[in-house]
C-alpha cells in the first residue's frame, strides 16, 4: 500500500508526522497491534471499574507488546480512559521515561515472558506494589518462600523506578 512513497534508500526519509497517510498507519497499526476488542476485554477484566494506574498501564503494556505512549493513546481512543487521566498518566511517564527510550523495555526472553502474562500475577505485583499484601502472604499466594517473594518484588520496583 503506497509503495510509491517508500522507495527511499535512506532510513529517515519518510512522511511528516501530521501528513495523512503517516495517520492512517498509526492508526492501522494500533488497531492491530491492540484491536479494540481485546483491549476492552483485557482492560475489564484485569483492571476492572477501578482508576487505572501506571502499574496496569505496565501491565496492558506488556501485555500487548507495544509502548507505553501507544498503549496510552490507544486506551484514550477507544474510550477507556478519561482524558483527565489519560492527561496524568501522560504526564507520569514523561517524567519516568527520558525522551525516545521506553518504558520497562522488553527483553530477549519476550515468548517465555508472554507465557506468565497473566491476572494472577498482574494483581499480586500490583498488590506488592501498592502494599496491599504483606511479603508473607505474597510469598505463600506464589508458592515461593519469603527471600524469593521479596526479591521478586524488589525486581517489580526496579523496573518501576528505572521508568
Amino acid at each position: 500500500m503506497h509503495r510509491r512513497y517508500y522507495q527511499s534508500s535512506e532510513p529517515s526519509a519518510g512522511l511528516e508526522k501530521e501528513h495523512p497517510m503517516e495517520i492512517m498507519a498509526n492508526v492501522f497499526a494500533a488497531n492491530f497491534l491492540a484491536p479494540a476488542a481485546g483491549l476492552r476485554e483485557v482492560f475489564f477484566r484485569d483492571i476492572g471499574q477501578k482508576k487505572i494506574g501506571f502499574e496496569d498501564l505496565v501491565f496492558l503494556k506488556r501485555y500487548f507488546r507495544v509502548s507505553a505512549q501507544m498503549l496510552l493513546r490507544r486506551l484514550r481512543d477507544v474510550g477507556l480512559v478519561p482524558k483527565q487521566d489519560h492527561d496524568n498518566l501522560a504526564a507520569e511517564l514523561n517524567k519516568r521515561v527520558p525522551a525516545k527510550q521506553e518504558f520497562v523495555p522488553l527483553n530477549d526472553g519476550v515468548l517465555h515472558d508472554w507465557n506468565f502474562v497473566s491476572r494472577f500475577k498482574h494483581l499480586a505485583r500490583k498488590a506488592a506494589l501498592e502494599g496491599m499484601v504483606s511479603l508473607g502472604k505474597l510469598a505463600e499466594l506464589m508458592n515461593r518462600n519469603v527471600v524469593d517473594a521479596r526479591k521478586q518484588v524488589q525486581e517489580w520496583r526496579k523496573e518501576v523506578l528505572l521508568a
